[in-house]
């Protein structure tokens, strides 16, 4: 009965529906007819073909009552069946019906017995319900508590979670405008690449040429040398037959000297020709023949080579960049007392000392992995063929420490001047400890406001001056725009006027100093899941121009050591 009234309702919906269309199309016709007389053919065939479609409509619907009617019929037998089956099933409800009635009564009974035997149980633990019932009290009164107090953290977590948020977009917002800056710069890096792939080409081939015509004169000289080598040869043969001749006759007496098993005299060339034995003794990979006992006693000397220190007068100085977020806060700052810098960044020669002397393991030979930096290096495939370039990057070696900076054994040979690297925080202190102990001088990291001090040739100028221009800088830098793409001697650069001499403080490798880096946003030291972060200064072989500056600095994991961070120290007692 229920579908046979929707049927109706929505014929009858149907009905009228086609009732007002048929409306709306009459009183459009009367308008359009009482409007438009040009186009009223067009509008009558427009109409007839409206009217047709109602009366095609009018017959589906009619067909469409016709169906509804038989699924009505349909649906009377199905229903008259669904009720005699309701009707046995009723029959059967009632027979359930009188056996249930028969069960209340024995629940009744049982519930009463039950309800006895319950207030008995009550009775007995009644003064314990009311202890139970005083501990709950007291546990809502706690949890009401701690419900406050954790809804109070929530509020102080979220507002520090907004402004970590808001930290975090400015963050973003500078990282993305510094990734369109490196993408314009790297597509300008690339040109050049290209065109000096191109120079290189050329000047190739007029090496080749020159080359040939080279070989043949080193060929010609070659011969004339050899001539000669062999006459020298006959004189000496000469000379030894002679000698030997003198000798029996008793006319030559050979003295032994007393100095014969002396080692040899220090002098620079010795320790440099030294160096790669040493590092080898210390990898324990030197043969039995290679030993030499007074290897330590040379290089120990030749260490002392950059250990001068620069007297740095007591002052004042406007420290950090008023604008700048990686500077330290712009104000004036006071050195109070006069201290000493080192000249040059601790060299690979002095730590080897410091190694020898206490047996120390860095922190990359015990606890981490040394990060190793490989530059981008440029592959030719053939004269005229195209170049490709791969990614610089920063990856972790197990291999890697201060003696093996890059991973391989003979990562320093040769580089016992430079500055030594993969180094953490901790092992720098470590060396200051141990100098200090040595000389009986207050031997430490330099402060970051000494740093500065120096590096902005004592306050002498301003955050937005430098010494050189870009060009300038790869005079008396390693950075990025010098092309070295590693460390170079701590005294390869000429000296110059500023800083009192000091040698170094930019470029080449970053270094460490003593300041922990601030959060400035809520104050707290930047310890994050128990990690403390170092600041270092300086900039090194892979900063860009633009990115140095004597108030710019970074930060590490005191516990990073990497292929372009390094130290210096300072002494407190002038």
């Amino acid at each position: 009965l229920k579908n046979q009234k929707r049927l109706r309702e929505k014929e009858e919906t149907l009905v009228e529906r086609e009732t007002n269309e048929l409306g709306l199309i009459n009183q459009e016709f009367e308008e359009f007819k009482n409007s438009l007389e040009v186009g009223q053919i067009e509008k009558e065939m427009v109409l007839d073909k409206r009217e047709e479609k109602i009366e095609a409509d009018e017959q589906k619907v009619l067909e469409l009552q016709q169906k509804q009617m038989a699924e009505e019929k349909a649906n009377q037998k199905k229903n008259e069946e669904i009720e005699a089956e309701v009707m046995a099933e009723l029959q059967e409800i009632q027979l359930i019906k009188s056996d249930v009635v028969q069960h209340q009564v024995e629940v009744k009974k049982f519930l009463d017995e039950f309800q006895t035997t319950y207030d008995k149980i009550l009775q007995a633990q009644g003064s314990e319900y009311e202890d139970f019932k005083k501990r709950i009290v007291t546990m809502e009164d706690e949890a009401t508590r701690l419900t406050s107090s954790l809804k109070e953290k929530e509020k102080l977590v979220l507002e520090e979670s907004a402004a970590s948020e808001k930290v975090l977009h400015e963050r973003l917002k500078q990282r993305e405008s510094m990734v369109d800056v490196m993408e314009k710069d790297l597509r300008g890096r690339v040109e050049e690449y290209q065109t000096f792939v191109q120079e290189l080409a050329d000047v190739k081939n007029s090496m080749n040429e020159e080359d040939q015509s080279r070989k043949a004169e080193l060929l010609e000289s070659l011969s004339h040398y050899e001539d000669k080598l062999s006459h020298l040869g006959k004189a000496f043969e000469d000379l030894s037959e002679a000698f030997q001749v003198e000798k029996e006759k008793g006319q030559i007496e050979i003295v032994p000297d007393e100095d014969e098993k002396k080692p040899m005299e220090y002098d620079d060339a010795l320790a440099k020709a030294e160096w790669p034995l040493a590092i080898r003794q210390r990898l324990g990979s030197a043969t039995a023949s290679e030993q030499n006992s007074n290897i330590t006693e040379y290089l120990y000397k030749f260490s002392e080579k950059w250990g001068e220190w620069i007297k740095v007068p007591d002052g004042k100085f406007l420290m950090g960049h008023p604008r700048q977020k990686d500077s330290a806060p712009h104000r004036e700052i006071a050195i109070e007392k006069p201290f000493s810098i080192n000249k040059y960044p601790v060299t690979n020669v002095e730590f080897y000392k410091f190694i020898s002397e206490t047996q120390y393991k860095t922190e990359a030979e015990t606890l981490i992995d040394a990060i190793v930096y490989h530059n981008g290096n440029l592959a030719l495939h053939g004269s005229t063929g195209p170049a490709s370039f791969s990614n610089p990057s920063l990856t972790p070696d197990k291999n890697a420490f201060w003696l093996c900076p890059d991973g391989q054994s003979d990562s320093l040979y040769g580089k016992h001047s430079h500055p030594v690297t993969q180094v953490t925080w901790n092992d720098a202190k470590a060396f200051c400890k141990w100098k200090s102990e040595a000389t009986g001088q207050a031997i430490r990291l330099p402060s970051e406001k000494e740093w500065e001090y120096v590096a902005s040739n004592f306050g002498k100028i301003s955050a937005n001056q430098f010494y050189w221009d870009e060009d300038r800088a790869v005079e008396f830098c390693n950075i990025e725009e010098t092309g070295i793409c590693g460390t170079l001697p701590v005294d390869h650069f000429p000296e110059n006027e500023h800083c009192g001499g000091v040698a170094g403080l930019y470029g080449n490798v970053f270094e460490w100093v003593e300041d922990t880096k601030n959060l400035p946003e809520n104050g707290r030291n930047s310890k994050s899941n128990g990690l403390t972060y170092k600041i270092a200064r300086g900039g090194s072989f892979i900063t860009h121009f633009k990115h140095i500056a004597p108030w710019r600095r970074i930060s590490f994991i005191k516990s990073y050591c990497t292929s372009f961070l390094g130290f210096r120290t300072v002494c407190e007692d002038v």
